[in-house]
């Protein structure tokens, strides 16, 4: 599979990692800070934004900018980040350029050639860890 479908998987993972009981309060924070002030302006419900988001042309990038914050951030009280825990508890099952892509990075050369956590077959290799 190419770089494109690794990206698409690994995006797709974290959706469904972030719909787990113990992230999607902190989803829902993360959609409010954007959307409230938006919300309160037009005086809707959440419940009518949504349904408003859905059917514009709009909803899966206004999604995908909300997400990317989502997954960027450092969420209080215990300062985790969601693509660290993914990375920490399943982050086995994705393919170096799906680890490389979650943490916003490229795949570095030779990337593709892994054992135990290292990047091997790299000029200079001083067995640095992607993850």
């Amino acid at each position: 599979m190419g770089k494109r479908h690794d990206i698409d998987k690994a995006v797709r993972n974290m959706k469904n990692w972030a719909d787990r009981s113990e992230w999607s309060d902190e989803l829902s924070i993360v959609f409010d800070a954007h959307f409230a002030a938006v919300r309160k302006h037009a005086d809707i419900s959440p419940e009518e934004f949504h349904q408003n988001i859905v059917e514009s042309d709009y909803g899966g990038m206004l999604f995908g900018i909300v997400f990317e914050d989502f997954l960027s951030r450092n969420l209080s009280p215990s300062n985790k980040n969601i693509v660290d825990d993914y990375l920490a508890r399943r982050g086995w099952r994705e393919s170096v350029g799906g680890r490389a892509r979650q943490h916003g990075n490229e795949v570095p050369p030779g990337g593709r050639h892994r054992s135990a956590g290292r990047i091997l077959n790299r000029p200079g290799n001083s067995g640095d860890s992607l993850v």
